[in-house]
């Protein structure tokens, strides 16, 4: 069945479920310095965080994509492995 309304997509549900972890508290404490309202400045405190280098302006696709990337870098993070061969 196709999705009748997609609230959020699937990038970002799945970064929200990678910041739940424990591992990732130190990071806990900087987002709660920004409103949950604010999601772009909550996302360059992420990517910062992910040594991430952000640049210029992103369409919602280009976000999602790079909600994936910071997916695999919190992963990388918490687990000490390199993601290697994960293309987003």
């Amino acid at each position: 069945m196709a999705h009748i309304i997609e609230m959020f997509p699937e990038s970002r549900i799945r970064l929200d479920r990678e910041l739940r972890f424990p591992e990732h508290e130190p990071l806990w404490d900087l987002l709660a310095q920004v409103s949950p309202h604010e999601f772009h400045l909550r996302i360059g405190v992420i990517a910062g965080y992910c040594e991430v280098i952000l640049d210029g302006e992103y369409t919602p696709s280009e976000i999602d994509k790079l909600c994936d990337i910071l997916v695999t870098r919190l992963q990388e993070k918490r687990t000490g492995f390199k993601l290697e061969g994960i293309v987003h």
